[in-house]
């Protein structure tokens, strides 16, 4: 297969094991949709910010695979707009503004502490002497 045709499934394969676990997370028993929606995306973004520190180390379709792929699928800007939408629409606008505010700042935190993570990871294997 080329290598063009190998990345598309890579991110392909990603995309859709991403969408399925964001989906799940919606529909937790006894935890509102969009809690599901804030998590999955907290969850995408620490994974992307983790991925970005060490994406020097991973193959292509594997980087592919978690960026691109599972982390676009797990994420999702529809979900968090759609639920900011229906809050305008039931005129609940603090509900709406908190909603977008939590959102996005969650997201960034998230993707932050993914990079320190994997700075501290990689820290403690170098004062082993091992290569992560």
């Amino acid at each position: 297969m080329q290598t063009r045709g190998k990345q598309l499934l890579s991110v392909g394969a990603g995309g859709a094991t991403g969408a399925l676990v964001r989906e799940l997370l919606g529909h937790v028993d006894g935890m509102p949709p969009e809690i599901g929606i804030l998590f999955a995306n907290m969850l995408g973004c620490g994974l992307i910010g983790l991925v970005l520190h060490i994406e020097h180390r991973l193959h292509p379709h594997v980087r592919e695979f978690n960026a691109a792929g599972f982390c676009g699928g797990l994420t999702t800007v529809s979900g968090w707009s759609l639920v900011l939408v229906r809050y305008l629409a039931a005129d609940e606008f603090g509900q709406a503004t908190f909603f977008a505010v939590i959102g996005l700042v969650s997201g960034i935190v998230a993707l932050l502490v993914g990079r320190l993570l994997a700075a501290g990871i990689e820290s403690v294997f170098l004062q082993l002497g091992r290569q992560p």
